[in-house]
């Protein structure tokens, strides 16, 4: 996550200047990167024990189903234009990180590490900017967790 949270950072100079200036913008810029490059996985595999409402239809009792995060990071009802990465978004009510008893254990040291490489970065290397264009950066997928395999930069 802090290989695609910093490219996606460095992907966009305007995108990189605004923490910049603003490094109050370091928390929320965190929660954004989470949101908008949530793995897309397998999804979390859920069975219904209640009857439950899926958009214009109901799931009875006994229905198993895929919550799939990256789409309710994109859903059009939670977040005001999904498909833009919104440095400042607030709230930011993401499932990336899982939710309730599914929430994953490791989520503050991993907020914590992300905020502290970005305001790092920043602050000693402000000039950083990626040495490949954003296009051409590779991805490797896994069953729960994907990432970049490198993440070239220049200052």
């Amino acid at each position: 996550m802090t290989g695609r949270t910093v490219a996606l950072l460095l992907a966009d100079r305007r995108r990189r200047e605004r923490p910049l200036a603003d490094r109050s913008l370091v928390r929320p810029a965190v929660e954004e990167a989470l949101r908008f490059d949530a793995d897309p996985g397998v999804g979390m595999p859920r069975h219904l024990v209640e009857e439950a409402e899926s958009p214009g239809r109901a799931l009875p009792p006994g229905t198993s189903a895929l919550c799939g995060t990256a789409a309710a990071n994109r859903d059009e009802t939670v977040f005001d234009t999904p498909q833009e990465t919104v440095l400042d978004r607030s709230p930011c009510p993401h499932l990336s990180c899982g939710t309730g008893a599914h929430s994953c254990l490791g989520q503050e040291p991993a907020r914590t590490e992300l905020r502290t490489v970005l305001d790092v970065l920043l602050r000693r290397l402000p000039s950083l900017e990626l040495a490949a264009p954003a296009a051409d950066l590779r991805r490797f997928e896994g069953l729960a967790v994907g990432g970049l395999s490198e993440v070239p930069v220049r200052w």
